[in-house]
């Protein structure tokens, strides 16, 4: 009768020990889960940035003065548009900025080219770049 105790003893400690095993590995998953997440947010808000600041850029057709006056927040440093968002991709001060988005604009020929970038301000890491330009037309007898 004694061996038997023992026999479920070990089988006790068998299941327990698979069970732990079993719940160290869903942590692990939960956590690579939730940081995926927050890394695809993170892209997302600013590929919407981008794209927001692109289309504005367009709408001033490759005048970035114009164009960032679109966004009342926004920082004009020569032909450098920047705006700056918090952790929740609020627009804020440069004080407070988790993220910073900027518009360098520059001209080629017939062309007005935009370079935009999404980047973290901690460590510069880029999270999302977009490049735009702007044909603009000659009218005839010009």
């Amino acid at each position: 009768m004694h061996s038997k105790s023992n026999l479920f003893l070990i089988e006790l400690i068998i299941a327990v020990l698979f069970f732990s095993l079993a719940a160290a590995v869903c942590i692990q998953m939960f956590a690579l889960g939730h940081s995926i997440n927050k890394s695809n947010e993170e892209k997302e808000h600013a590929i919407v940035s981008c794209i927001s600041l692109a289309e504005a850029f367009e709408a001033a057709d490759g005048d970035a003065g114009a164009a960032a006056e679109y966004f009342p927040e926004s920082q004009m440093t020569g032909n450098v548009i920047t705006l700056y968002f918090d952790e929740s991709w609020l627009a804020t001060s440069g004080n407070e900025a988790v993220y910073k988005v900027s518009l360098t604009s520059s001209e080629e020929g017939m062309f007005s080219l935009a370079d935009i970038k999404a980047v973290t301000i901690e460590d510069e890491s880029e999270i999302y770049s977009l490049g735009t330009r702007i044909y603009h037309q000659r009218v005839r007898g010009q």
